[in-house]
Parts: C-alpha cells; sequence; structure tokens
C-alpha cells in the first residue's frame, strides 16, 4: 500500500514538474509567434515596396515608348508622308531617327515602322519589287550620318527582292541571315532576282535550303490585324481627344529580331515579342496608318530583377518572366491567371497602367519563403525561443533529477525504518534536520523559478521595446530609401569634404559628366570647370557655404567629351557631432534644355524685333475690347506722342482727323465684327498739330475667347499725297491754258474775215453767215467760268 502511495506521489510531482515545463513553453512558444508575425508584416511591407519600385521602372520604360510612337505619329513629316516615302525628306527622317534612337537606348527597342493603311504582307509589290511592307523601318541606332545614306538605307524603292514572284513562288530564293535585304549593285537594276540574272553564290554563302522564313511576315500580319481595329474605333482623328492617342498590343510572335537568336542552338523565343501600335492620321484627319515598334520578350525581361518576378498579360496569354530561377518556375499557372501564389508568405500581382487597348498589364511578384527565414532578425527571434526551450529544459530535467533522487532518498529510508526500528529514536534528530534542509533545497528551487519567471518576463518586455524599435527603425529606412531614390532620380548629388574633394557622387552625376565615379571621387570640382564664372563667383559660394547659410545660383559646367550643361546648384553645410561643419553637400538640377530655349527665344525674339524695328512700317496690335493698342514698333515716336500713349485708352479715336474719323472707326469696326482682314487710307494729327496720311493694312484673328484681335502695319503716304494734289492742281492748269488758248484763236479769226465784207453779197452773206456760225459755234465751246475747286480727296477704301 505504501509503495503505491510512493509511486502515486512520484507521479504527480512529475506531472506537475512537466505542466510548469509546458506552461514556459507555451508561453515562449506565443512570444516567438507574435514576434514572428512582426517580423513577417515588416517583410512584406519591404516587398511591396521593392514590387512598386520595380513596377515603376517596367511603366516608365513602357509609358516612353508609347510617347515616343506617338510623338513620331504626330510629326508634320510623317502625317504628309507617301505610300513609298518619296517625299520623307530629310529634316523629318531625323527627327524620327532621333526619337527611335532615344527609345531604343532606353527601352532596349527592335524596330520602329511607319505602317500604311492598306498594307497587305501578302501581296506583291511591283513598285518595289518585293512583297508588300511598312512605308519606313529603323531598326539600328544612326549617330552623326547624313540623311541622304539613312534615306537611301529605309527607302523600300533602294531594295530588291532576293527573288522574284515565280522563284519565290517555286522555292528558289536564296535566303539572307535574318531579315536582311540584298541592295542595288551598279550593274543590277531595281527588282533584279538573283536566282534569274546571277550564277554567282548566294550572298554571305548562305546554303540554300528554302526553309528559313522572312520573320517579318508575322509582325505584318499582326499589324494588319491592329490596322483593321484602328480602322473600327478611331477612323478619324476628331475621335481622339488631345494627345490621348489609342495603342494596342498584340500577342507574341517571332521577331526578325535576331540580335539573341544563337544560330549554333536556335530558339524562337529569343525572337519573339510583341508589336505595340499606335495610330497616326494624314493633315486631312483621315487614319493614315499605325507607328509601330518591335519590344522583344527578352527585353521586358531585363527589366525584372532576380527570380521573382514576371509581366503578365492575360488577355493575350503573354508573359515575360525573369531570367534567374526563382519561384516563378514553380507558379507557371498563377502567372498566367495573374493570380498571387497562395503558398508563399509574400506574393501579389500589381496593376502596371500601361496603354493597351487589347488588356491590362500585370506584374506578378513572389518571392521564395528562405528570403524571410533567412533574415537576421527572423533567425535572432528563432535562436531565442530555442535558448528558451533549452532553459525551461534544463530547469525542468534538473527539477526532475531533484525529485527522483528525492523519492529515492525517501524510499531507502522507509525501507531501512523497519530494521532500525530500535535506532530510531535516535536518528530522529538527523532525520528531521534532514527534512529541514529537504523543505529549505525545495524552496530554493521554488525561488528558482520565481526568479526565472521574472526573468522571463523581463525578457518578454525587452523584447517588445526591441521590436517597437526595429520597426521604427525599418519605417525611417524605407522613408531614407524613397527620399534618397527619388533625390538620385531627379538630381545630381555630391559631397565634398573642407578642401572641396569629392567625398561621393551619385550616378547621375557620372551620367551627365561622362566620368566614371572612380575619376571623380577624390577629385575636386575644377574636373568640371567650364572657366564661364568667374573666381569671385566660386570664392563667394563657398564662403556662404562655410558661413553655414545657403548657397544657389545657375552654373555652366563643361562634360568629359567637351560639351558645356547648366545646372541649377544648391551647396550647404554638413555638422558634425559637435556642430562644425565638416562636409559639404551639393543638389544640382539638369537645366541645360531650359538656358538653350532661353538663348533661342532671346534670339528669335532680337531677329524679329531687327527686323521690325529695322523697317519705315509702323507695326502695331490692337484690342477692340479695351479700345486700346497693346503694341506699337518704335518707327510710331514719328507721330511725336510717347509710345506708352499709343497703349491709352480710345487713344486711335483721339489722333485721327475730324473728317476721316466717323467713317473709319465705322469701317474698321464692321469688317472687325465680320473677321474680315480690310485696307483704309485716312488722316491722323501729329502731336505738333500737322496732318499725316495713312495707308493701313490689317489682318484680324480670333482669341482663344471668342474676342477678335487685330494686327497691322502703317505706312506714311503723305508726300505720295502732296504729289496727287499737285499734279491734280498741274492738270487743271493745263486744262485752263487750254481754254484760254481756243478762245484767243477764235477771236483772231473773227478779226481777220471782218475786212472782206465788200465782197460779193452772195459771198459776204456766205462769209457772215459761215462767221456768224463759227463764231457762234466757237461761242457755245466755249466752257463756262472756270472755277479751281480742290475737293478734298476721299479716302481710298479696300
Amino acid at each position: 500500500m505504501r509503495s503505491q502511495c510512493d509511486a502515486t506521489r512520484t507521479r504527480i510531482g512529475y506531472a506537475l514538474i512537466a505542466a510548469i515545463a509546458i506552461a514556459l513553453c507555451g508561453g515562449v512558444h506565443a512570444w516567438r509567434g507574435r514576434q514572428l508575425q512582426a517580423l513577417l508584416d515588416a517583410y512584406r511591407s519591404e516587398s511591396h515596396e521593392h514590387s512598386l519600385n520595380a513596377a515603376s521602372r517596367v511603366t516608365h520604360t513602357l509609358r516612353d515608348v508609347y510617347q515616343g510612337l506617338r510623338t513620331i505619329a504626330r510629326l508634320p513629316g510623317v502625317r504628309g508622308v507617301d505610300r513609298y516615302a518619296g517625299n520623307f525628306d530629310e529634316n523629318s527622317r531625323e527627327v524620327v531617327q532621333e526619337v527611335y534612337n532615344n527609345l531604343a537606348a532606353s527601352a532596349a527597342l527592335s524596330e520602329v515602322y511607319i505602317v500604311p493603311l492598306d498594307m497587305n504582307p501578302d501581296r506583291w509589290s511591283a513598285k518595289t519589287g518585293w512583297m508588300d511592307g511598312p512605308i519606313a523601318t529603323f531598326d539600328e541606332l544612326i549617330l552623326r550620318r547624313d540623311a541622304e545614306s539613312i534615306a537611301a538605307h529605309d527607302n523600300p524603292l533602294n531594295r530588291r527582292a532576293v527573288a522574284c514572284s515565280e522563284c519565290h513562288a517555286s522555292g528558289r530564293s536564296y535566303p539572307l541571315p535574318g531579315n536582311a535585304l540584298a541592295y542595288v549593285s551598279p550593274d543590277q537594276e531595281p527588282g533584279a532576282c538573283i536566282p534569274c540574272h546571277s550564277s554567282a553564290p548566294p550572298p554571305h554563302h548562305v546554303p540554300v535550303t528554302g526553309e528559313m522564313e522572312e520573320t517579318e511576315v508575322y509582325e505584318y500580319r499582326l499589324m494588319v490585324e491592329q490596322l483593321a481595329w484602328m480602322g473600327r474605333e478611331c477612323p478619324s482623328e476628331r475621335t481622339i481627344s488631345g494627345l490621348d492617342y489609342p495603342a494596342l498590343a498584340g500577342r507574341e510572335v517571332i521577331t526578325c529580331d535576331n540580335t539573341r537568336f544563337k544560330p549554333s542552338a536556335p530558339d524562337d523565343r529569343d525572337r519573339s515579342g510583341i508589336v505595340y501600335s499606335v495610330p497616326f492620321f494624314a493633315p486631312d484627319g483621315a487614319l493614315k496608318g499605325c507607328i509601330s515598334a518591335v519590344i522583344l520578350t527578352n527585353a521586358l525581361r531585363d527589366l525584372l530583377p532576380g527570380g521573382e518576378m514576371a509581366v503578365v498579360r492575360p488577355e493575350q496569354h503573354h508573359s515575360a518572366t525573369t531570367w534567374d530561377d526563382g519561384p516563378w518556375r514553380n507558379h507557371v499557372a498563377e502567372i498566367d491567371r495573374a493570380a498571387p501564389a497562395d503558398d508563399l508568405l509574400f506574393s501579389e500581382v500589381l496593376d502596371l497602367g500601361v496603354r493597351d487597348e487589347s488588356g491590362p498589364w500585370k506584374l506578378w511578384v513572389g518571392r521564395a519563403d528562405s528570403a524571410y527565414w533567412t533574415r537576421s532578425d527572423v533567425r535572432a527571434a528563432s535562436v531565442l525561443a530555442a535558448c528558451a526551450y533549452l532553459a525551461i529544459a534544463a530547469v525542468a530535467g534538473a527539477t526532475c533529477v531533484s525529485w527522483r533522487q528525492a523519492n529515492r532518498l525517501r524510499s531507502s529510508l522507509e525501507q531501512r525504518s523497519s530494521e532500525l526500528e530500535c535506532r530510531v529514536r535516535e536518528r530522529t534528530a538527523s532525520l528531521e534536520e534532514f527534512a529541514r534542509r529537504l523543505e529549505e533545497a525545495n524552496a530554493e528551487l521554488e525561488g528558482s523559478q520565481h526568479e526565472l519567471r521574472a526573468q522571463h518576463e523581463e525578457l518578454i518586455s525587452v523584447n517588445a521595446q526591441l521590436e517597437i524599435s526595429q520597426a521604427q527603425t525599418t519605417t525611417a529606412y524605407i522613408e531614407l530609401s524613397a527620399y534618397k531614390f527619388a533625390l538620385d532620380n531627379h538630381s545630381i548629388v555630391t559631397m565634398t569634404d573642407l578642401a572641396g574633394r569629392i567625398l561621393y557622387c551619385n550616378d547621375k552625376f557620372c551620367e551627365l559628366s561622362g566620368y566614371s565615379r572612380e575619376e571623380l571621387i577624390g577629385r575636386t570640382h575644377r574636373i568640371v570647370n567650364s572657366g564661364h564664372h568667374p573666381r569671385a563667383f566660386w570664392t563667394e559660394a563657398w564662403a556662404t557655404a562655410l558661413r553655414g547659410e545657403i548657397w544657389r545660383a545657375e552654373v555652366c559646367n563643361r562634360a568629359k567629351d567637351g560639351s558645356l550643361y547648366w545646372v541649377d546648384a544648391t551647396i550647404a553645410g554638413l555638422n558634425d557631432d559637435s556642430g562644425r561643419i565638416d562636409r559639404l553637400i551639393a543638389v544640382r538640377t539638369d537645366i541645360t534644355a531650359k538656358k538653350r530655349a532661353q538663348q533661342d527665344l532671346a534670339a528669335k525674339e532680337e531677329h524679329w524685333r531687327l527686323i521690325i524695328e529695322g523697317t519705315s512700317v509702323i507695326a502695331w496690335e490692337y484690342d477692340p475690347a479695351m479700345e486700346a493698342f497693346t503694341y506699337v514698333s518704335p518707327q510710331a515716336a514719328r507721330l511725336g506722342y510717347l509710345l506708352d500713349d499709343w497703349k491709352k485708352s480710345e487713344f486711335f479715336q483721339r489722333i485721327l482727323h475730324p473728317e476721316d474719323r466717323d467713317w473709319v472707326l465705322a469701317f474698321c469696326g464692321e469688317h472687325t465684327a465680320r473677321g474680315e482682314d480690310h485696307r483704309m487710307q485716312y488722316r491722323v494729327r501729329c502731336a505738333d498739330g500737322t496732318e499725316m496720311w495713312l495707308d493701313d493694312l490689317v489682318t484680324v484673328t480670333a482669341k482663344p475667347d471668342g474676342s477678335r484681335l487685330c494686327r497691322g502695319v502703317l505706312l506714311d503716304i503723305t508726300a505720295q499725297k502732296r504729289s496727287e494734289m499737285e499734279l491734280r492742281d498741274a492738270k487743271e492748269a493745263a486744262e485752263a491754258a487750254n481754254r484760254a488758248k481756243g478762245e484767243f484763236l477764235a477771236n483772231m479769226s473773227h478779226e481777220i474775215r471782218t475786212p472782206r465784207r465788200s465782197a460779193q453779197s452772195s459771198a459776204m452773206a456766205s462769209t457772215c453767215s459761215a462767221s456768224s456760225t463759227t463764231s457762234s459755234t466757237c461761242q457755245r465751246s466755249r466752257p463756262g467760268s472756270s472755277r479751281s475747286s480742290r475737293c478734298a480727296a476721299r479716302p481710298v477704301r479696300f
């Protein structure tokens, strides 16, 4: 019976020790769960920021492609180009080439095509001697080349087919590498067929297999489908609001870009891509075709870091995964559906916001769970929990050993009690002492357990504070990283010591100056000094920054290639722990384009000012709503009034001659109201009281608010009017002299005929009758009293 009680007591003791150990382990486990959940939230937040940065990079690149294609579509040279680019002049071609250069350099663009609305790649073109194709193609970076060589390269009339239609149908063509076309040699005419007119081996010594196909046909057929969509949705430019051009990306096809195609290991995926197109319109607003760009799928892969992301177009069943191995290989189905992976600690799908009428573009992100479990803070939490588990196990084991020893000792004493009954009384004292010591040991054990609990609670409190501090540190680091990313992408940032030596510079400075970071670190800013500013300029900048003030100015620097560029610079000092300035930081913004635009604008203003002020006419601008001139050229000072007087209200009405004022205002107001250009001649009074005749040519334009604005030139015709008056006076004087001469001759004739009256009566009668008739005739022909009236000439109205 006693042995059963001892066994029961032993089991109860072990159960109590196990229960306490399990309770402590449960507390540690709960703490570990909270800690890991907080770390997981921070890990997901960091991963989301990383995903947003990658999505921004992809979106920015594809947005540049869209804006570049839209810019090409709006160029006047492109809108007016004919079917075979015969009128595609040098300037238009160079502009499109420069836009292509920018896109190809920044977005890894393969080709850009100007595609006509009626293109049919399955139709033979007798004009070019080849299957029907685009108007113009841009597929290589062309720097410092004359436009004639570019035009010769792009003009489809300068190419000839490798085989004629009969040879092409019979398979007797000589294939060329990729999508290359043979050019016309000096002894061949355009459209000549190599198999029909030459016995020489095929170009580039390519075997005549007849199996390689011209891969442009897949692109062209897809462009035809896109053109059909544009013909339905935007047949006229009136369907487009402002710059909101539609864009269309087709399904993935095999392209003609062989830059990544390996002949030794052929794989069509190396030259697969998409065709991205925007419409362009003729000058009359009708749809004329599209501007298409080819983007390799591998180029999209280049934009994705690591092995965690994929660009997905669910509507087109197309995805571009990263180059590296990663979680995407085990989640192809989720990528195709553009759905996050449920079995990963972090996975999400972001909308890229790319302009595409065929469907949305998504960025699938899935990070491996190992990225979370290998974090130092996660491992630290796991190690700390493991240490707590080990400590609990050690204390429980020690307690069990002590309890076991106590039970063994108690059993031994009880077994010997029957044998030592005679010695019980002698050993009672010793047994009581042993029992007391045992109680003290138990009390110490309980005290140790209490102290362990207190230490455990203190550890939990410390870990909670550490968790808050780590969260704050993580938030501050994320914000600081965002600020630094934005600053580095917008401005040039450098840091120097007090001797002017560069301690730090960002990529923007290296890109703009042309120097590498190794060439800049340790050097002073004299390496980019252009010599444009005097020494006092830099002395003032240095003194201002060392005083702890902010210095800002526009600075002209010289790049490594010798070219000049302008920056808006801000320099400030940085303090050390003691509050003294020990470093200088400079933030600069590239304003080269702004400075060049200002210089061009100033030159144009000076040019037109010299043209206007170099003529004798008075140029003016008049606002009928204000009844005042808004501009007059300096030649207006010839009338004796100040230029500021011209800009006063109703000044024009005051200087008009009183006899001309009413009809001039009525005539001008009537034509201005109808928006018609007109011309008139009238008189004005100069400041000294003299009169001046002006010939006024008026052009009427409409302002955006619907009101009218008049512009024109005034020409002084006073001398011309005086000449006309003098000529009229001379004419009247001549007419008066002619009348006086006629009267004199008539009188003389009468006096001569009078002595003949003694002749025969009949003759006399006849003579007298004739003389009388002549006299009366002369009298009748004599004009009335002449009067010289000078009527004021009415101003000529047009």
